[in-house]
């Protein structure tokens, strides 16, 4: 799955548990899609945060490429 398509599939599977209702009760489905990127966002980092830990322990050629992976999957959950 390229950085791309990895960005709309996390942002779509985070968007039904963000609640973005204004005044009337409405959904505001640009700010569920803010939230859901933000909860996207948070995501990446965790996973980030994985490879960092155990650097040591992955192989280093995975660890980069793994480490670009998700920071272009951060870049375009950016651009949603």
């Amino acid at each position: 799955m390229t950085p791309k398509e990895k960005a709309k599939d996390l942002v779509d599977k985070f968007i039904q548990y963000v609640d973005s209702t204004d005044q009337v009760g409405l959904a505001n489905e640009t700010e569920m899609k803010i939230n859901a990127g933000n909860c996207a966002l948070q995501c990446c980092d965790e996973i980030l945060d994985f490879y960092n830990r155990y650097e040591g322990g992955i192989d280093s050629d995975e660890y980069e490429q793994q480490a670009e992976y998700w920071n272009n999957v951060k870049e375009e959950i950016e651009k949603l």
